[in-house]
């Protein structure tokens, strides 16, 4: 849709007048968003970037069926390290700098559940496919190349 030829728009947040280059082009009638831009920059930011904690538990229970207290009792369970290798995690975080989570080692057919890994381990088990044959393979294969 055209945007009808106005020169300002009264912003539906902030309720200011303003010049309608501080507004997004939209498909409204009059082409223009209900909001300023600087108005969708706050109710965004606000939107889209909750609490880290609130989203890290809602990233638990929407991709792996858990909550944080259950993540908490594995990881106390298995002392704080790999399931795999038993040794902590050592890779930082990017966005925090912060030592990063163990991953959660899942079945991708049912998923369930099985374990936390180091991001070594988790990625070479899935780069594995999460073959058995597969990995026997490449144990073999290291155990007969010791150098």
């Amino acid at each position: 849709m055209e945007p009808i030829q106005i020169e300002t728009k009264q912003c539906g947040s902030c309720k200011e007048v303003k010049p309608v280059t501080a507004f997004n082009l939209s498909s409204s009638k009059s082409g223009y968003h209900h909001n300023c831009k600087t108005c969708r920059k706050i109710v965004s930011k606000e939107t889209y970037r909750p609490n880290p904690l609130v989203a890290r538990e809602q990233n638990l229970k929407r991709m792996y069926g858990i909550t944080q207290e259950h993540y908490q009792e594995m990881f106390l369970a298995q002392n704080g390290k790999c399931a795999v290798c038993k040794q902590p995690e050592t890779d930082l975080d990017t966005r925090t700098q912060k030592i990063a989570n163990l991953h959660i080692d899942h079945d991708h057919k049912t998923g369930k559940v099985r374990a936390l890994l180091c991001r070594g381990c988790n990625t070479a088990y899935g780069q594995l496919n999460e073959d058995p044959d597969r990995i026997r393979m490449l144990l073999k294969y290291a155990e007969d190349n010791q150098v």
